[in-house]
């Protein structure tokens, strides 16, 4: 099987290729496009309208969060206790 590229679009600050087998159904390939951005719409930095961007610029103040974006943070903070502080999902300005 030859790999073709089904779709290519912009994601996560930067360019995504979906390769897959020429017979991957169009339908396919442009769900997985709407996943990116459905995930992009809630986790993106790139973005300023995304719920983490949101949640970022609410300085402290309560913040209703979605339940992916809670479950991504939840992830992030038990990745920065397992690695004593090598991992810190905290920097964000120092990116």
């Amino acid at each position: 099987m030859n790999p073709g590229v089904g779709r290519v679009f912009r994601a996560m600050g930067t360019e995504v290729e979906l390769q897959a087998c020429p017979d991957l159904p169009a339908a396919t390939a442009v769900s997985i496009e709407a996943l990116f951005e459905k995930v992009e719409q809630h986790l993106s930095r790139f973005r300023t309208d995304s719920e983490i961007s949101q949640l970022n610029l609410s300085a402290g103040r309560p913040f209703l969060a979605s339940e992916i974006l809670r479950r991504v943070l939840g992830a992030a903070l038990i990745a920065a206790s397992r690695s004593e502080g090598l991992f810190d999902p905290t920097l964000l300005h120092a990116v």
